[in-house]
């Protein structure tokens, strides 16, 4: 009783202490002091009160815009000293660097927070469908004969719908297996927190949809069965690093040598069966390039089809490092390579539409803040399939392909710059210099200050471009 009688005193001091002033205050300076002032002390005697008048161990009533979020959010006690601590970055920050509403948000869990990345998810989605719709191949070479984009609008939709389908369906029984994510600890230290433990292998669930849906289409086309097949050889190599990683509870599973031996042996035995499956291949010595011009290499384009297919499988795995940033990066890239090879290609070219609609029903559970992430074993099958489908489609896919995937290719350079720049800077403390904050790239950027929503926004509008320039250069 005698606390509450002193709380009611100290209130009414501070109220008329207030009042006496605030008009000579301007509104937003007297908004500002009233936040300031109107608290109780903790621990002291009020003003004016006797010691048996004080107030112990009472909260401090802050009338903030922060403490109505976390009152919004169901918070009902003060962070504890865990909670407090600022955790060192890797750039050499910390929390406190921060500013106080990106504090907040990162002690709201991350099921409680609501983001932007689902107006992402929307563009993306938007500006697909476009994409699919603006498709007119010729006729299939022995699948359906359908002239215009309605099969390919069809594949694009039940892809989607069984993508969105199954991630639903499964994601429980990820949560329930406790198959969640291990976070690297020399990465973004952000990431630790918010990252650890959401569901992972996510591409177990939406990688055989489009294979499936692409050969019931195409009428069981043997380019999509062989493309399929090797796109699922790469999910389960991906499958074997991602179970590696949940048993060690450790970010390092397959030896990255190891990994590397695998996909040049499936990219091989792919180049194999296209050698010998099609009659024309024996001409394949040259790679065109814009109008007229040529590039020669002979038999050396057996060896860069192999290369592709495992650079491409590396630069989407790098890529993977923020909520959504590879899924829709990817769908741009499938979508360009489908615009320009439907002319020549069309089943590989439905392929890779129905690969665009199954990512969009992933992006649903994967936009920020992600309930799902694809791990090694989407992201390595999408880079697989995207280099396979290339090489199936003959040198004249290789050149959209590339443009299309330039985004995965600049990660890619961004790692080795860094690592080769730290190594020939190393003194003799064995320390070198950094050309960026973090490798790849968009831990540069985020550690710049850059939203996760932010890098994934703008990597699509890039990644947007570079499938309409893929496309350009076909009919140049």
């Amino acid at each position: 009783m005698q606390t509450a009688v002193g709380t009611t005193s100290v209130a009414a001091v501070v109220e008329l202490k207030s009042s006496a002033s605030h008009r000579s205050l301007r509104p937003a300076q007297y908004r500002q002091q009233q936040r300031r002032s109107f608290s109780v002390p903790t621990n002291r005697d009020g003003p004016g009160l006797s010691p048996s008048h004080s107030v112990k161990k009472a909260k401090t009533f802050h009338l903030s815009w922060r403490c109505m979020r976390l009152k919004a959010t169901g918070d009902s006690g003060s962070p504890s000293d865990d909670q407090t601590k600022a955790p060192e970055s890797a750039a050499g920050g910390s929390l406190s660097d921060i500013p106080e509403a990106s504090q907040d948000a990162a002690t709201i869990p991350r099921q409680q927070r609501q983001g932007p990345g689902r107006q992402v998810a929307y563009i993306v989605t938007f500006t697909a469908l476009l994409g699919v719709c603006g498709i007119d191949p010729s006729p299939f070479r022995g699948g359906i004969n359908v002239i215009g984009g309605a099969t390919f609008l069809a594949g694009f939709i039940a892809s989607l719908a069984g993508s969105l389908l199954s991630c639903h369906l499964f994601l429980p029984v990820l949560q329930r297996l406790k198959a969640g994510q291990v976070v690297r600890s020399d990465g973004p230290q952000s990431h630790i927190s918010q990252k650890t433990g959401t569901p992972t292998m996510g591409g177990i669930f939406f990688i055989p949809v489009p294979v499936v849906t692409a050969l019931v289409l195409s009428g069981f086309a043997a380019d999509v069965a062989a493309v399929g097949v090797t796109m699922m050889c790469f999910a389960a190599i991906g499958l074997i690093d991602d179970w590696k990683k949940l048993t060690k509870q450790s970010s390092g599973g397959l030896r990255s040598s190891f990994k590397l031996a695998l996909q040049v042996a499936v990219g091989c035995a792919f180049s194999v069966w296209v050698h010998l499956n099609s009659p024309e291949s024996a001409m394949w010595t040259a790679i065109p390039l814009i109008a007229t011009w040529q590039l020669p290499i002979g038999p050396l384009y057996w060896a860069l089809s192999v290369f592709a297919m495992a650079a491409e499988s590396n630069g989407v795995n790098l890529t993977d490092g923020l909520d959504g940033l590879a899924a829709s990066t990817s769908i741009f890239a499938f979508l360009g390579l489908a615009a320009a090879i439907a002319p020549s290609a069309a089943p590989l070219a439905l392929f890779c539409t129905c690969v665009a609609g199954a990512l969009i029903g992933f992006l649903y559970h994967n936009h920020h803040p992600a309930a799902l992430f694809m791990g090694d074993t989407g992201s390595l099958a999408l880079g697989g399939g995207l280099g396979a489908t290339a090489v199936a489609a003959g040198p004249s896919a290789i050149l959209p392909l590339f443009i299309a995937s330039l985004l995965f290719a600049f990660q890619s350079v961004s790692v080795i710059l860094q690592v080769g720049y730290y190594k020939a800077t190393k003194g003799p403390d064995g320390k070198g210099r950094r050309l960026f904050r973090m490798a790849p790239y968009h831990h540069h950027l985020e550690l710049g200050g850059w939203s996760e929503v932010q890098v994934v926004r703008w990597f699509s509008t890039v990644g947007a471009i570079l499938a309409v320039l893929a496309v350009v250069v076909t009919v140049v």
